[in-house]
């Protein structure tokens, strides 16, 4: 089985404490899907991105409960998050260097390799919809 390694991403303040995510994946992992809009950032816009299509899932970014025992303040554990790209036509054309996730199916979710925290360790697979730890 191949495994790949994602690259920390920062914690969006406020996410957890809201229903904000799009998918609660159970064992405290939830998922919020990436989007590319770039005409939703006038003036920012690069002329080679003006007349691409907005696609509403290019990736997704999975917080979880730190597993290498990292707390809070008042005792609990702290947040951590990784991210991961899907294999599709934007994240190839303006994302080379990205190495992409296979959805194998969009509902329930489900992709392929597993996902490795490089922050925390924690590790696992999204299949059905739900986490399954390794």
């Amino acid at each position: 089985m191949r495994t790949w390694t994602v690259d920390p991403l920062p914690l969006v303040g406020g996410l957890m404490g809201s229903d904000k995510y799009d998918l609660d994946l159970g064992h405290e992992h939830y998922l919020q899907f990436t989007h590319w809009r770039p005409k939703e950032a006038p003036g920012t816009i690069l002329p080679e991105y003006a007349n691409e299509p907005d696609q509403d899932k290019i990736g997704a970014i999975i917080y979880h409960k730190c597993k290498d025992g990292k707390t809070m303040p008042d005792g609990s554990r702290e947040w951590c998050s990784s991210g991961i790209w899907f294999d599709c036509p934007i994240v190839l054309k303006f994302f080379p260097g990205k190495t992409p996730w296979k959805v194998e199916q969009w509902e329930p979710l489900t992709v392929s390799p597993s996902i490795l925290c490089l922050s925390c360790g924690d590790h696992g697979h999204i299949k059905s919809g739900k986490w399954e730890p390794c």
